[in-house]
């Protein structure tokens, strides 16, 4: 299911990437497509909370864009769902880290900590 998933998400940031197919977006969405990257932490997170967004919309893109092979179901955006939450606790805990300059060890504990109680909750009640 991951795979299948991220194939799709991959499929329409590739299309983000071209200047014909990103004015079809800029016009159908109101705004671009982010697109993950290896250097910032919580790109894949906030790249796939930004599809779980427009996921109204979505059918209308990929129709425009001609993608076909990209039309995301309903459990597809249920898993991009619960990925999201899954990831969330983690995803936060990496923000703060990555705000501060002077992170102390305390804080990174406590950071650490923390996220990892919440993913365990997640775990529990998921």
């Amino acid at each position: 299911m991951h795979t299948k998933v991220m194939q799709k998400c991959n499929t329409l940031w590739n299309a983000a990437s071209r200047p014909k197919s990103a004015e079809i977006i800029q016009s159908i969405l109101e705004h671009t497509l982010s697109r993950p990257g290896e250097t910032r932490w919580n790109s894949l997170f906030d790249s796939l909370t930004q599809i779980q967004k427009i996921k109204e919309k979505s059918s209308e893109l990929t129709r425009a864009l001609n993608l076909k092979q990209c039309s995301f179901t309903v459990s597809d955006y249920n898993y991009i769902e619960e990925f999201l939450f899954c990831v969330k606790p983690l995803s936060q805990a990496l923000d703060i880290l990555q705000g501060d300059k002077n992170v102390f060890y305390v804080e990174l504990r406590l950071t650490v900590t923390v996220g990892t109680g919440a993913m365990t909750v997640n775990r529990i009640d998921g």
